[in-house]
């Protein structure tokens, strides 16, 4: 733990203010937020005093509108949201003037959903989502803290979001995941482009492997599977940057998403894969990463690629898809009972297992679609193959 509070500590020094951002209106815990909000003008700022603000609905940001702690520390000016809910906490829209000129920003303030209760461990009264930002172009969420609801931030058809020093812990539950529900961040449905940039993600803690020794208990929150700690669906041109991820059912899970830039980033004690990559994930580039202590070995890279889905089904013909690795550093993994997988999915190496097939159409691959160049594996080697019924949700 005390890592962790050095690590903080550090990030938010780091943290950078965005620009010179002045105060249009100032408030004090007990004012509502909504109310002073609906009194700016299109593009103006809120500040939040020192103090812990308790809401029992929806924020609305909208109108290239900014909501920021007024202290420029996250651990300061605190939104708790006490009430369950299928919905968010805090719900970025452009409204009808925001814009990719005139971008919605969320500065200096921590999101927290409800409390833990100390006898059944479970976190009570928390909304799905801490952030949800929908619809928007340039939105930008920078040095917030956000913890104890399902998923930090999800975005749908939010184009060219920046999330930036970001610390997100306690996130998820207690039930399996599926389609980015439980993960800490979800970028779907056309969220192109989007950047996250210097964060450190510790959200969804429990897994098929044991935790880290020593690390912080998960009190109940938590899944067994899940989409990752970042989770890109149906969405092209994600850059993953200068990121700490710890824990969950895979580091990243990326369905449909082409053209991801993994760079400078560290995952460890993932349950499942490092980066799991089933399909859909043409030009895939990882650099300068290290993948540690992980479960089924680092990274599987689906050889296969199929159009976006609205339904659930397969659309369209399956094609090839290519990725590279390079620099990079796998250590430790393989840490899954291998007893619980079936014969024909021997996972062989620490590095990107390369998944030849066959598809659904009884074609194969070959692994020369994935390169992998200078990267430094602890069993030596960084590269293999491996083949079973393909299922691109694995």
């Amino acid at each position: 733990m005390r890592i962790w509070k050095l690590c903080l500590a550090l990030f938010m020094l780091m943290s950078p203010v965005v620009g010179a951002v002045a105060c249009d209106a100032t408030i004090d815990p007990g004012a509502d937020i909504n109310t002073a909000l609906s009194g700016l003008s299109s593009g103006g700022t809120l500040c939040l005093n020192d103090g812990t603000y308790i809401i029992t609905s929806v924020i609305q940001l909208h109108d290239g509108k900014t909501i920021m702690g007024h202290s420029h520390d996250p651990t300061k000016a605190i939104i708790q949201g006490n009430f369950n809910d299928t919905g968010a906490m805090l719900l970025i829209s452009d409204g009808t003037t925001g814009s990719a000129l005139n971008p919605e920003k969320l500065l200096w303030v921590t999101v927290m959903g409800g409390t833990v209760n100390t006898s059944s461990g479970i976190v009570e009264n928390r909304p799905k989502y801490g952030i949800h930002v929908s619809g928007t172009s340039g939105t930008v969420i920078t040095t917030v803290n956000i913890s104890h609801v399902r998923v930090a931030i999800i975005a749908s058809a939010a184009t060219d979001l920046v999330i930036d020093y970001a610390y997100i812990d306690y996130i998820g539950d207690v039930v399996n995941a599926s389609n980015g529900d439980f993960s800490s961040i979800a970028i779907t449905n056309g969220s192109d482009d989007a950047t996250i940039n210097h964060s450190i993600i510790t959200g969804n803690r429990n897994g098929h492997v044991p935790l880290e020794p020593n690390a912080p208990d998960a009190n109940g929150v938590g899944t067994m599977v899940g989409d990752g700690q970042i989770s890109c669906n149906n969405s092209d041109g994600l850059q993953i940057r200068n990121t700490v991820i710890k824990y969950g059912g895979a580091g990243m899970y990326l369905l449909d998403c082409k053209d991801v830039t993994v760079a400078d980033d560290t995952i460890s004690w993932a349950s499942a894969w490092g980066i799991d990559a089933p399909a859909g994930d043409d030009g895939l580039y990882v650099q300068n990463t290290t993948i540690e202590d992980s479960g089924k070995g680092v990274s599987d890279f689906g050889a296969y690629w199929f159009p976006p889905r609205s339904d659930g089904t397969v659309q369209g013909n399956w094609e090839h898809a290519t990725a590279t690795f390079y620099e990079n550093t796998y250590t430790g993994n393989k840490q899954i009972d291998f007893s619980l997988l079936p014969a024909s999915m021997l996972i062989n190496c620490d590095g990107v297992n390369v998944l030849l097939g066959p598809d659904p159409s009884g074609h194969s691959d070959s692994i020369s679609n994935v390169t992998s160049t200078s990267n430094t594996d602890a069993g030596g080697t960084s590269r293999c193959a491996y083949t079973h019924a393909f299922n691109p949700n694995n």
